[in-house]
């Protein structure tokens, strides 16, 4: 496996069931960037809240040739919502790796990853998004955008999440929410 500074750079996204099918471009793109991720986790709970409707996952997702071992679809027991591709993943990392979340309706530069995994591994006790936003004095991270994780720094962010963000409109919005767990442990936020 290819690691930027010697630790794992894993991609993480969700989708939900009538989006699913149209990942493939985002995916290709994360794929044909300048460096390859050493993972790109495909975070799915089985049953979508939001639409009522279970998953089918798509042909591709299968196929070697197309996913090789860098593709991996990681079923979830819970919706986190689109936090999934954040949350969905954790148990699935190794210590001390890069996480970069990414939303599955874009399609991302040759130079994304590179860049975005250099500013993080670069500085560890942050948390880095090529667009960032202030509200009410916390700088939000963009996952549209790409939006970079050091996985201790992820640390309590599911018991986070229970506590504060599930049952409550937040769901909808992971980058508010997982900002705001970064102020609490103070993580900046960093623009690219």
């Amino acid at each position: 496996m290819r690691k930027l500074g010697q630790c794992p750079v894993i991609i993480s996204v969700t989708s939900l069931p009538s989006r699913i099918a149209r990942i493939r471009l985002t995916l290709e793109s994360l794929l044909s960037g300048a460096k390859r991720p050493d993972k790109v986790f495909v975070s799915l709970p089985y049953y979508s809240a939001r639409e009522r409707s279970e998953y089918i996952i798509p042909d591709f997702l299968a196929d070697r040739d197309f996913c090789s071992d860098i593709v991996e679809v990681v079923r979830v027991n819970e919706d986190f919502g689109p936090g999934t591709k954040l949350l969905g993943p954790l148990p699935s990392l190794s210590e001390n790796s890069c996480i970069v979340v990414v939303d599955d309706d874009a399609v991302y530069r040759r130079t994304f990853l590179h860049n975005i995994a250099d500013a993080q591994l670069s500085e560890r006790d942050a948390s880095f998004s090529y667009f960032t936003y202030t509200v009410g004095g916390i700088k939000i991270g963009q996952g549209c955008d790409g939006f970079s994780f050091w996985e201790p720094n992820l640390r309590g962010i599911t018991e986070f999440f229970r506590k504060y963000v599930h049952g409550t409109n937040l769901v909808l919005h992971d980058d508010f929410w997982s900002s705001m767990f970064l102020a609490t442990r103070d993580i900046r936020v960093k623009s690219i």
